[in-house]
C-alpha cells in the first residue's frame, strides 16, 4: 500500500493510503466511462501505522470534515461513518449523510426514500415516520452561513504525500457536492511547500472559496421553497493568466409535493470573452435570485449574471438570465439555451417579463427597453438561420449562434414553434404599444 495523503489532528498524524493504483475516476469522476471501475481502494492510518479504516473504500473523505471525530466513507455510491477509534459507526449502506446543527442529533441519513437520526451518542434511530424534509432543511449545517475556505480557514486539511505535488487539498462532505455547493476535489495552495517552478503555476490551486449565503424564498402556494448561495472561487495568482475569479451559483430546492431536496448550479458568466474577470455579488450592480414553477417539472430561475453582448447601439454588460430547469434522474438539469432571452424559448410571455435588471453602457435599468424587445425578438429568428433585411442585425448575430453565419432562409415560419410564435406577437404588441405611446409624447 502507498500514503497518498496525510494530516494532524489534534496533534495526531493520519495517513491516507490506497490499495492499488489512482485513476482518472478519482480526480475526475465526471470523466469515468460505465465500465471505468475503480482501480483502487482507500483506508486510514494512524502515525504508526495501525489500521483505522481498512482499504476497502472508493473514497475516504476528511477527518473531521463532515462531524467532529468521525469520518466519512464512500463505496459504490453508499455512504458511511467511521469514528477515530476504527468503529464503523455508520454502516455503509445510506445514499446520504447530512450533519445537524441540533440538540439531539447529529446527522440525518437517508436511504431511498426513508430517512433516520444518527444521535448524539452514535446510536441510529428507526427510521422516522412523517418526516418532512422542508422541516429539517434549516437545521443543515452551514445551512444560512456566510464564510470562506482556504488553506489556513479549513480543519484538517490534507498534504500530498509527493515531492512533485505542493498543493493540499479538502475532500468536501457528500452532502455538500451532492447539493452542487463544492467540487468533489478542492485543492488549495500550500503555504508550506514552496519550490515551484514557473511552468507549475497553473496548478497552484485556489487561495481560497467564499461561500455567500443569499437567501430563502417561499412559493407562495406552499409548494417549494428554495435557498440561494454564490460560491466564488479565487485562483492563486490568477490562474493561468485568465482571470483572478470564478462564480457559481447554486439554488438549493426543497420539494414539499415529492418530500425531495434538488439542487442546480448556474453560472455567472455566460460572455466568450475569455481574459474578462467574472462579475460577483460584491461587484454586480444586477442583484437577482428567484424561482419559479412552470409546471410540476419545469422549474424557471431567474438570476444576473455577465453578459457582455452587443446590441445594436450599445453593448449589454449585465443582465437578468432564464435558466429553465427539469428533473432529471433525480436531479435539477438546464434545458439547453443560447439565447440570452431564453423565455421565448420556453415560456408564453407576460408582463412580468418586462421586469428586469441590465447594465448597457453605462446604465442601469429596471425594464426592458425597445431596443431589447427587438433583440429579444429577433434572437427568436437567428438561431433558424433567418437572414435579416438590416445588416446591423446581421452584425449583431453573427457570432451568437452556429447556424446564423451565412444565412439565407428569408422565412423560418416553418421551424417556429407554438411558443415562438406566440412570444413574436406579444412581443410586436409590445413594441407597437411604446411607440404609440413615444408618438403621443411628442
Amino acid at each position: 500500500m502507498t500514503a497518498y495523503y496525510g494530516l494532524n489532528v489534534d496533534s495526531k498524524t493520519f495517513y491516507y493510503v490506497i490499495k492499488g493504483k489512482l485513476n482518472k475516476r478519482f480526480y475526475w469522476p465526471d470523466d469515468q466511462q460505465k465500465d471505468d471501475a475503480p482501480t483502487y481502494k482507500m483506508g486510514l492510518v494512524n502515525a504508526d501505522l495501525k489500521e483505522i479504516i481498512p482499504p476497502e473504500y472508493d473514497l475516504i473523505r476528511n477527518v473531521g470534515g463532515t462531524i467532529d471525530g468521525f469520518v466519512e466513507v464512500e463505496m459504490n455510491g453508499k455512504k458511511g461513518l467511521y469514528n477515530l477509534d476504527g468503529k464503523n459507526v455508520v454502516v455503509v449502506i445510506y445514499d446520504q449523510i447530512i450533519p445537524l446543527e441540533d440538540d439531539a442529533n447529529l446527522a440525518l441519513l437517508r436511504k431511498d426514500d426513508n430517512y433516520f437520526y444518527l444521535k448524539k451518542d452514535s446510536t441510529v434511530t428507526d427510521k422516522i415516520d412523517g418526516f418532512k424534509i422542508a422541516d429539517v432543511f434549516s437545521k443543515f449545517k452551514n445551512y444560512s452561513d456566510s464564510y470562506s475556505l482556504s488553506e489556513n480557514s479549513s480543519k484538517n486539511i490534507m498534504e500530498y504525500n509527493e515531492r512533485g505535488n505542493t498543493t493540499s487539498l479538502i475532500i468536501p462532505p457528500s452532502y455538500l457536492v451532492d447539493l452542487q455547493i463544492f467540487p468533489r476535489i478542492i485543492n488549495f495552495n500550500n503555504p508550506l511547500r514552496t519550490g515551484r517552478n514557473d511552468y507549475e503555476e497553473e496548478d497552484r490551486g485556489s487561495e481560497r472559496m467564499d461561500i455567500k449565503y443569499n437567501g430563502t424564498q417561499k412559493d407562495d402556494k406552499n409548494w417549494f421553497m428554495s435557498t440561494f448561495y454564490s460560491i466564488i472561487d479565487h485562483y492563486w495568482d490568477g490562474r493561468a493568466g485568465l482571470y483572478g475569479k470564478f462564480e457559481k451559483k447554486p439554488v438549493i430546492l426543497i420539494d414539499k409535493n415529492q418530500n425531495k431536496i434538488l439542487s442546480f448550479t448556474g453560472e455567472s458568466d455566460i460572455s466568450d470573452d475569455e481574459g474578462e474577470e467574472s462579475i460577483s455579488n460584491e461587484t454586480t450592480f444586477c442583484k437577482e435570485n428567484a424561482i419559479r414553477a412552470i409546471n410540476d417539472t419545469l422549474f424557471e430561475y431567474k438570476s444576473a449574471l455577465a453578459v457582455r453582448l452587443s446590441l445594436t447601439n450599445d453593448d449589454i454588460s449585465e443582465g437578468s438570465y432564464y435558466y429553465y430547469l427539469h428533473i432529471v434522474n433525480g436531479k435539477l438539469a438546464a434545458l439547453p439555451n443560447k439565447r440570452l432571452f431564453g423565455c421565448t424559448k420556453y415560456v408564453k410571455m407576460d408582463d412580468s417579463y418586462l421586469n428586469a435588471c441590465y447594465v448597457i453602457g453605462d446604465r442601469k435599468i429596471d425594464h426592458v427597453t425597445t431596443e431589447l424587445l427587438e433583440y429579444m425578438k429577433n434572437e427568436i429568428y437567428a438561431p433558424y438561420g433567418y437572414k435579416f433585411k438590416s445588416d446591423k442585425w446581421t452584425t449583431v448575430f453573427q457570432y451568437r449562434f452556429d447556424r446564423y453565419e451565412g444565412a439565407k432562409n428569408i422565412t423560418v415560419d416553418d421551424s417556429l414553434t407554438e411558443i415562438e410564435k406566440y412570444n413574436i406577437n406579444w412581443i410586436n404588441s409590445k413594441l407597437n404599444s411604446l411607440k404609440q405611446n413615444t408618438l403621443a409624447a411628442q
